[in-house]
């Protein structure tokens, strides 16, 4: 079974995220890829070096289980539970995961083209050096999520609730954040390129040098022009 660690603390006055470590179970069975099924149930199952196309486990749960250097063109976990669960050096074109609930996870050296996460709920997980093309967390619930070393192209946000999130070393072309509330989302140590929706910026924390670089994004959303 999992193993959860101590809880982060705080620092700076925002608060960190808690993430809680876990170790895979020590006794895993090997599972297709290609048999996973809707409203499926898979318990202490190690999915490696797979290949698969498309994927549907709609409404399945996951526990415990291992998804490790696995391929697919589409994957659809829509309102899937997914706890203790790993993912590592997979890569997905299509990841669908709308209205799904990701509990103590880890994702390692992934790749996905897009990930909607539209109404999905996320807590207590590590996103580490993985690229994301399209991340789409609308009204989505993301609580205690830390994205470590990792790119994401395009990252929108729109009407999500984003609580206790950290990017340390992400880099982020797009960032849409309207309409979405956030707080203690700790956004130093990202390279943020562009974010639409400023004045959501409410309850994030960020370096004097970041709010210099989008300086001219700022000016916009007051009014202001810029020479």
């Amino acid at each position: 079974m999992s193993k959860p660690a101590t809880r982060a603390t705080t620092t700076n006055g925002t608060k960190a995220p808690n993430i809680a470590r876990f170790e895979p179970a020590g006794h895993l069975y090997e599972a297709r890829l290609s048999l996973l099924e809707r409203e499926g149930s898979y318990d202490s199952a190690r999915f490696f070096d797979q290949h698969g196309d498309e994927l549907d486990a709609q409404l399945a749960t996951f526990l415990d289980c291992v998804f490790e250097q696995s391929q697919a063109s589409s994957l659809t976990l829509d309102r899937a539970h997914i706890s203790h669960t790993m993912f590592a050096a997979c890569g997905v074109a299509q990841l669908h995961a709308a209205g799904a609930g990701f509990a103590d996870c880890s994702f390692t050296g992934c790749r996905f083209g897009s990930f909607a996460a539209m109404e999905s709920s996320m807590r207590s997980v590590e996103i580490h050096d993985c690229h994301i093309g399209y991340l789409n967390l609308r009204d989505a619930i993301w609580r205690d999520v830390r994205f470590v070393d990792c790119v994401i192209d395009e990252f929108d946000a729109v009407g999500a609730q984003l609580t206790r999130v950290a990017f340390p070393g992400t880099r982020i072309e797009s960032i849409n954040l309207q309409h979405a509330t956030v707080g203690d989302v700790d956004l130093r140590g990202a390279q943020l390129r562009r974010i639409e929706g400023v004045e959501y910026l409410r309850g994030t924390t960020m370096s004097l040098d970041q709010i210099a670089d989008l300086a001219a994004a700022f000016a916009a959303s007051l009014g202001i022009r810029t020479d």
